[in-house]
């Protein structure tokens, strides 16, 4: 998944983390990631810049985090403006080591960069971190000057 590449050296930008019952997983591949145990699920937020970024269709860079596991057809396929630009959110089922689970991803390109939004979470808990996950997407910040 891209959300799990190494990190980059030169990535500024800023998320809010989930709500307060999400915990901050410390030592991950993901620039950010957080857990929640009560819903078993997880959030991961990645940039991928400069030479690690590439220029494509937002539906294209989805499907990289995918890669590797067998995926649903969309269940939902939603556009909408995140830090003034376009953004893509799109819902599929997986299986994870065996484990059915849905996948929730948001894709931004801004600035050279992509910003991966990757919550994966059992079928059943899925609607109820979806708010949280949202939440944090729409709180990127990528401009320098507010990064202060």
């Amino acid at each position: 998944m891209a959300c799990m590449a190494p990190k980059n050296a030169v990535t500024y930008y800023h998320v809010d983390p989930p709500s307060y019952v999400w915990q901050e997983i410390p030592e991950t591949p993901a620039d950010h990631a957080w857990r929640n145990p009560k819903l078993r699920s997880t959030i991961y937020v990645k940039a991928n810049c400069g030479s690690y970024f590439e220029d494509r269709e937002l539906k294209d860079s989805i499907l990289s985090l995918t890669r590797g596991l067998e995926i649903s057809p969309p269940i939902t396929q939603e556009e909408m403006r995140i830090a003034n630009r376009k953004a893509l959110f799109q819902v599929m089922d997986s299986d994870v080591d065996g484990v059915p689970v849905r996948l929730g991803m948001l894709v931004i390109s801004k600035n050279n960069c992509l910003y991966d939004f990757l919550f994966i979470s059992p079928k059943r808990y899925f609607a109820d971190g979806v708010p949280d996950f949202l939440n944090t997407a729409q709180s990127l910040t990528t401009d320098p000057k507010d990064l202060q």
